[in-house]
């Protein structure tokens, strides 16, 4: 969660309360990683043109047991990847 700011992470930490993957994991450990998810030409600016655009949706899924632990849409949260 280090590309995300402040405001954004703690967003973030309060709506997975609770939440862990199979290893143990919560959303703030550093295990855990966000993975942006982009329109198709969003997709198509950020790999070919180098365009930085917002993703649609955020999936934050541990990086070793590959468990999904949550999905955020949030606007605030989705700012801080652009």
């Amino acid at each position: 969660m280090a590309g995300l700011s402040p405001s954004a992470k703690a967003l973030v930490i309060a709506a997975a309360a609770g939440k862990s993957c199979r290893c143990g994991y919560s959303v703030d450990h550093i295990m855990v990683s966000p993975e942006p998810q982009y329109s198709p030409w969003g997709s198509f600016c950020v790999l070919f043109m180098g365009i930085s655009t917002p993703p649609l949706k955020l999936k934050f899924v541990c990086r070793n047991c590959k468990s999904h632990l949550m999905t955020t849409q949030d606007p605030k949260v989705l700012a801080s990847f652009i």
